[in-house]
């Protein structure tokens, strides 16, 4: 499986079922593994900025209502607007585990659309008191469905072009 994925080498026992997740490239990664019909897992997540390792259970949850997965959350109208334009999502849900689990109970969504390639669409997580929330760029906007009113090779001859400077006396 070619994955942008960091491989752990220990020499004891690994404590994951796959390979240890980046954390910087997840969103990446977890599309990767959705492509690859990966749903429920256990890995290790390394946060490199701070220098921790993390076992964490990641599982998939197909649902056309991805804001009521985590209704713990207060979410900002804009990403309830953004999120409510598709049908059905998938979210890998990430529950912490281990020691650091038992005392840190709040989970980590990331959300993708439901149609291959599994455009990454948004993430949120953590304490309700401290969340982030995260959406790409594109606001999961259809394409247009009215075609372009003249040809590209003309719209492209229409270009402007720069105003030319007065020669400076």
């Amino acid at each position: 499986m070619s994955l942008l994925l960091i491989l752990s080498q220990r020499a004891r026992l690994p404590s994951y079922d796959y390979f240890t997740l980046y954390l910087g490239v997840a969103h990446v990664t977890l599309q990767a593994l959705l492509l690859n019909e990966i749903k429920d897992f256990n890995c290790d997540v390394i946060v490199p900025d701070k220098g921790w390792r993390f076992n964490v259970d990641f599982k998939l949850i197909k649902t056309a209502d991805p804001l009521s997965v985590a209704p713990q959350y207060d979410y900002p109208d804009n990403f309830k607007e953004r999120l409510k334009l598709n049908k059905e999502y998938f979210i890998y849900e990430a529950n912490i585990k281990g020691a650091i689990g038992f005392f840190y109970k709040h989970k980590y969504y990331l959300v993708y659309k439901s149609e291959k390639p599994y455009d990454f669409v948004a993430y949120w997580g953590g304490d309700p008191k401290r969340v982030e929330f995260i959406f790409t760029d594109g606001k999961n906007q259809e394409p247009a469905s009215e075609p372009a009113s003249e040809p590209a090779s003309e719209a492209s001859s229409k270009v402007s072009e720069p105003a030319a400077k007065e020669p400076s006396e």
